[in-house]
């Protein structure tokens, strides 16, 4: 048995992986500790795994905040500058604590005081990526929301991307300067740009994400494997649907749903108001999963539509037709294992990305989110409806995702790096 510390930061799409893991991990006989917002205490002890708190906590329910990092241009930026590395010393303080009698660290993408956890401590480290944009491959370049029309220079070839990652370097050198301060201050070296490279581990990377969004590169580091979404699923067991939503779902054919997962649906915009007269120009059936957000009050009168705050994804999306959503990957894959097609709609952060790459696939389609209308949407909506090619696609790449049991390559990809220092269980 070993003392495994994983750590993440983000919303709950960025949470839930995490939370699958330290599950599967325990449930193999590990001691695990999952290092992560304060915010989110008690939904990781309810589900029995030991949490530890670090900083800086997430402020869910501040709009000012929400706004700032959602921002489409932005949002990642304000994330990372504002929030996270003014931050570092405090978040590797935390982590310096709680991995003090660990034998393994894992860590998230944007969890960016690990590598000098593990550099200054020697604990082994493993990264991983929930999404291929952080690979920032010149060779499967990722669509950025802050430039989307970057997307066309593919076509140049394999060196102007690489050009384009060297001018990221140098425009997001004030960014990351509070990283290279504090590792001055730690004694060590400057090391790789903290966006572009400096989060792979050089020991293993795990990629939680279908080789569908992104296969490995050759310029990927070359100890990624790819192991698939890992999905949490406690909700699925312990909970239900709300009695009236089951009501709903029983009493006509499987409804389109709309919603905007944990972090988009505090900053919907004109989503809902914009998607109910969709829903009612085509006279369909929708559930719209709102969140706590009074300006996301629908008026539902109409026996068609159904509006609650939240449902649990697992149960609710395979009982349905077409999932309109913001484009998170954890959106996203409870989208893709249910099997059914979606709209897109990306508000930030790797959505855009999300989205171009499954348009591709021909299970899904987007709209700019600037350009929302129930026009757009009910178009988007009745393309899907009448051509079945986005049905049977979605449902071809839902049994692709069910068939990979992603949490045994995970676990299996962990613990062989662990081998040399397992205690028996």
């Amino acid at each position: 048995m070993a003392k495994i510390v994983v750590t993440t930061y983000g919303s709950l799409g960025d949470l839930h992986p995490y939370l699958a893991l330290s599950i599967g991990l325990q449930e193999r006989g590990h001691e695990v500790v999952l290092a992560t917002c304060e915010h989110y205490r008690s939904k990781v002890e309810r589900d029995g795994i030991e949490f530890f708190p670090v900083r800086p906590d997430i402020e869910a329910d501040n709009r000012a905040f929400i706004d700032e990092v959602m921002d489409f241009k932005k949002g990642p930026e304000n994330m990372v500058r504002k929030y996270l590395f003014p931050n570092i010393h405090r978040t590797y303080e935390d982590l310096m604590r709680v991995t003090k009698d660990a034998d393994l660290l894992v860590s998230s993408a944007i969890s960016y005081a690990a590598p000098m956890v593990a550099e200054t401590s020697g604990i082994p480290w493993v990264s991983t990526m929930i999404t291929p944009l952080g690979y920032f491959s010149a060779h499967d370049p990722p669509v950025l929301t802050q430039y989307p029309q970057m997307h066309h220079l593919r076509r140049l070839g394999v060196g102007t991307y690489r050009t384009v990652f060297n001018v990221g370097k140098l425009f997001t050198r004030k960014w990351v300067q509070p990283v290279y301060e504090f590792r001055e201050q730690l004694g060590l070296e400057r090391g790789a740009h903290p966006l572009f490279g400096g989060q792979h581990s050089p020991l293993l990377g795990l990629g939680f994400f279908s080789d569908l969004l992104g296969k490995p590169q050759p310029d990927w580091p070359p100890n990624t494997k790819v192991c698939g979404f890992l999905f949490y699923e406690r909700d699925k067991e312990k909970m239900s649907l709300p009695p009236d939503l089951v009501d709903f779902l029983q009493a006509g054919p499987p409804p389109v749903v709309f919603t905007l997962g944990s972090a988009a649906v505090w900053n919907p915009g004109r989503f809902y108001r914009e998607s109910l007269k969709a829903v009612q120009a085509l006279n369909c059936r929708a559930v719209f999963l709102t969140g706590d957000d009074p300006d996301a009050v629908l008026d539902h009168s109409s026996a068609n539509v159904f509006a609650c705050p939240y449902a649990s994804y697992a149960l609710l999306f395979p009982q349905s037709s077409i999932h309109v959503h913001q484009g998170g990957v954890g959106t996203v894959a409870q989208s893709l294992k249910a099997g059914k097609p979606m709209v897109m709609v990306p508000h930030s952060h790797e959505q855009l990305d999300n989205a171009v790459r499954f348009a591709k696939h021909g299970n899904a389609c987007w709209v700019d989110r600037k350009k929302y209308s129930a026009e757009r949407v009910a178009a988007k909506l009745k393309k899907i409806m009448e051509e079945s090619s986005y049905a049977m696609k979605a449902e071809e790449i839902g049994r692709q995702i069910r068939r990979i049991d992603s949490m045994e390559l995970a676990c299996q990809a962990i613990e062989g790096v662990l081998q040399p220092i397992l205690k028996p269980i």
